[in-house]
């Protein structure tokens, strides 16, 4: 079912190509309490990520033009190691799990995401990254 959306804090880089989608996912998360800045394309993304903005966490689409979400999410943990990624996908493949493990993705949300399994992903990665940085 629905269920509670567990509410949280943080700045969340959203990528989604889909401009309904993006604007459902994103007033779920800042319902929950999440600041959200929202982009199209991976390009955009990386371009933040270039001019150093800070982020607590990527939620990215897959499929998107020219860079998908998993290509996204490659080149974010080359820079950014320590924040967690979350893959948002149309399609749940098993060979999308195993390079989503090795690019180091925190969690894979199948679509539709509803906001009840949306927040409680975000507070499952947001809090198991705020412990293993408290236990450093």
């Amino acid at each position: 079912g629905p269920g509670p959306c567990p509410h949280g804090k943080g700045r969340i880089l959203m990528v989604e190509d889909e401009p309904d989608v993006a604007e459902v996912t994103s007033r779920m998360l800042k319902r929950a309490g999440y600041e959200v800045v929202a982009v199209g394309s991976a390009q955009e993304a990386l371009g933040l990520l270039e001019r150093g903005e800070p982020f607590h966490l990527l939620l990215t689409d897959m499929t998107m033009p020219r860079i998908s979400g998993l290509e996204l999410a490659r080149r974010w943990k080359r820079e950014r190691p320590r924040t967690p990624v979350i893959l948002m996908t149309g399609r749940g493949d098993p060979w999308l799990r195993r390079e989503a493990q090795r690019a180091g993705i925190s969690k894979i949300l199948t679509k539709p995401v509803g906001c009840s399994q949306l927040t409680t992903a975000v507070q499952e990665v947001l809090g198991r990254e705020a412990e293993v940085r408290e236990g450093q």
